[in-house]
């Protein structure tokens, strides 16, 4: 789980710090009872300082820089992946800032197997200025300058380690390091850090950012399906995940009994002769898995008739709002199974307050909520007024033109914690992060 996430200098951001923990609030009698998710204890010394809160909603007016918490996240995801690329320095430029200020700066903290780990990543236009992994406050390694400057519980020898660095980070070129030492070396030496390895993993796999909740119907069952036991195959497991949607989107009143759900494979022929060979098949629904391969994806949900028969209609024929539905059930469902933390922007679009509310909830049940998270940007205030939220779970966004994009949490302000109505204090512009229109 995520505990904070620092962003510096990066698009209309320019020092941003989002803290998930809610360390002041206080546990109430008789907490193992409730149903409801306040927070998630971690690490293995029970501290107020290690509860992570399990949502966290982000509110704010248009062009606040909600959307760019989530851009990144993912530009560090793939700076961490595939290293620095053209355009990846993207800094603000409405504030001035010093000389010695002009680098990009991310930052995360996060928990895994009881251990908290921080990683951080500094550039430039020009080259990875600096990387740190910190384990439980110790330091795994740090690199600063093209040096290693700290490295400890690895089992290869630094020289091997310096020699993979040189060759693998560093751009011949401008002897720049451009690719990230905790990726490249991981994956030189997998079993040299098991710290470096959870880290990585972490980062790549356990954070899953959705910067557009379209999310097809098909890529939602694959995922859940890939949460069920290894020794089933392939068919049941999508055909259990489309079962668990099917039982979700019947508690969610969507008037969909059944899916049928199946896929064809193609190899080495033209998409024209896929097209018209396939009646179910489109553009849209083709997965490209390799060259000249293809998956043709085919929906079809089941309702049924006044007299209690089967009727059935092509994906296409549901509105946008139930076939958002769908998908976002799966991948939601996948992460909570699979214990990630998932950001997902614009959560409520084309979904209705009820539903939305009933999404979050997902999040919130201790029954099946162990250790995962979402994070997700929003304007739909029916949330606020839900009382589903703690104050800790309620973000605001808003725009400075001297301080960039800034945020804060409901809990930090004193007006929100006395009120009974979060929702009209933050309409009538208590904390900000409203637009002020006038037309």
């Amino acid at each position: 789980m995520i505990q904070k996430i620092r962003i510096f200098n990066y698009l209309c951001i320019y020092d941003m710090t989002i803290d998930l923990t809610c360390a002041d609030l206080r546990k109430p009698p008789h907490y193992e009872d409730y149903e409801m998710l306040l927070y998630v204890q971690q690490g293995k010394r029970k501290t107020r300082n290690n509860r992570i809160v399990p949502v966290l909603s982000l509110y704010g007016a248009n062009a606040s820089g909600k959307t760019t918490v989530l851009k990144a996240v993912m530009q560090l995801q793939s700076i961490v992946a595939g290293g620095l690329i053209s355009g990846s320095f993207q800094p603000n430029r409405i504030k001035l800032y010093p000389q010695e200020n002009r680098y990009t700066e991310f930052e995360i903290e996060f928990w895994k197997h009881g251990d908290k780990y921080d990683y951080l990543l500094k550039y430039d236009n020009e080259r990875i200025v600096k990387e740190l992994l910190r384990k439980n406050e110790t330091d795994i390694f740090v690199v600063e300058n093209n040096t290693i400057c700290q490295l400890s519980d690895v089992d290869t020898e630094r020289p091997y380690i310096e020699k993979e660095y040189r060759t693998r980070c560093i751009n011949i070129t401008n002897s720049c390091q451009i690719k990230s030492f905790l990726s490249e070396i991981t994956r030189a030496y997998p079993g040299t850090s098991l710290s470096m390895s959870l880290a990585l993993d972490y980062l790549l796999n356990g954070i899953m950012v959705l910067a557009d909740n379209r999310i097809e119907v098909w890529t939602g069952i694959n995922k859940l399906a890939s949460v069920y036991r290894s020794d089933l195959t392939e068919e049941e497991r999508v055909d259990r995940a489309v079962k668990e949607i099917v039982e979700y989107l019947g508690k969610l009143d969507s008037g969909i009994v059944a899916l049928d759900y199946h896929k064809e494979y193609y190899s080495s022929e033209p998409m024209g002769k896929i097209l018209s060979s396939n009646v179910n098949a489109d553009p849209d629904r083709l997965e490209i898995i390799e060259k000249d391969r293809f998956i043709a994806n085919s929906v079809t949900s089941i309702h049924k008739s006044e007299t209690g028969n089967d009727v059935r209609f092509k994906l296409s024929s549901e509105s946008k709002g139930t076939k958002l539905l769908m998908g976002l059930l799966g991948v939601l469902l996948y992460s909570i199974k699979s214990g990630k933390t998932i950001l997902v922007d614009e959560l409520d679009e084309s979904m209705h307050s009820l539903l939305l509310i009933q999404l979050v909830r997902l999040f919130k049940e201790k029954r099946l909520n162990n250790c995962s998270q979402i994070i997700f940007t929003a304007h739909n205030t029916d949330l606020i007024a839900a009382d589903l939220l703690s104050l800790y779970e309620i973000g605001i966004v808003r725009y400075d033109k001297k301080q960039g994009s800034c945020f804060s949490r409901l809990a930090d302000n004193l007006e929100a914690k006395s009120s009974r109505n979060i929702r009209k204090l933050y309409l009538d512009g208590y904390f900000g992060g409203i637009p002020f229109p006038f037309v």
